[in-house]
């Protein structure tokens, strides 16, 4: 099942963590944004593996 995260406003992806293919427990810090110039932790909603990883480093989402 595809997961979508959506931040209420425009943010900076500072990093992210898994790969395509890598599996991830729930709870599991996926990525760390920059939003208002704070970093906030992305966790995992769910279980699963990783497939397609959308943006990278330094991109405004």
């Amino acid at each position: 099942m595809r997961h979508e995260i959506v931040a209420p406003t425009d943010c900076t992806i500072v990093e992210i963590r898994p790969e395509p293919g890598d599996s991830v427990p729930s709870g599991a810090t996926i990525a760390i944004v920059e939003m208002m110039k704070i970093e906030r932790l992305v966790e995992a909603p769910a279980e699963g593996v990783i497939t397609e990883v959308r943006v990278s480093a330094g991109e405004v989402v």
